[in-house]
């Protein structure tokens, strides 16, 4: 949810956005955006939002070569293009990288892009698994990230509350304590 009203906010203030996911088909993003009392057509059609579902599927996929993300940046730089997007959403790494067993090929892939979508100008969260150790599932992304975001609930006499911390914003003195909040509009 935060990464949705990261992005229709940004269509409101004039910075079209685009969620690229992984995992969830456009159908399933419409009705789960649809919940939030969001109209995602509207936008669409309104150049604000673009929405592309990227399908990969492991046991699909031959490998022969070396493995980059280069295609995947070739599709990106289209969908900022077609609605000049300011904005995007990568929902979640862990499934672009899954079953890719050399640690120094996703690092250096990671760092890439990374680095693409700073080079783009674009502001871009990027979800990600908590590990069993580490913040993230491979433990890399917090290292390469700029701004790294710790979002949690916890449930206290049958209370859940979500919380917020902030891990890292390079550049930046933060707090670093737990806070709670709450998505509304």
């Amino acid at each position: 949810m935060f990464a949705v009203h990261f992005l229709v906010h940004g269509a409101e203030i004039g910075e079209p956005g685009i969620f690229v996911s992984f995992e969830e088909t456009q159908k399933e993003l419409e009705k789960n955006f649809a919940s939030l009392g969001i109209d995602l057509k509207a936008l669409e059609e309104e150049k604000k939002f673009l929405v592309d579902y990227v399908y990969l599927e492991r046991s699909e996929i031959e490998e022969t070569g070396e493995f980059d993300l280069e295609g995947l940046f070739v599709r990106l730089k289209y969908a900022v293009d077609q609605i000049g997007a300011k904005r995007i959403v990568l929902d979640t790494v862990e499934a672009l990288f899954s079953g890719l067993p050399n640690e120094f090929i996703l690092r250096a892939e990671l760092r890439r892009l990374f680095n693409w979508l700073k080079s783009e100008g674009l502001t871009a969260i990027i979800t990600g698994e908590r590990g069993k150790n580490t913040l993230t599932r491979y433990g890399l992304e917090e290292y390469v990230a700029d701004c790294v975001i710790l979002l949690d609930s916890n449930v206290v006499d049958k209370v859940a509350t979500r919380n917020l911390r902030i891990i890292k914003y390079r550049g930046s003195s933060h707090g670093s304590n737990e806070y709670p909040f709450l998505i509304s509009k």
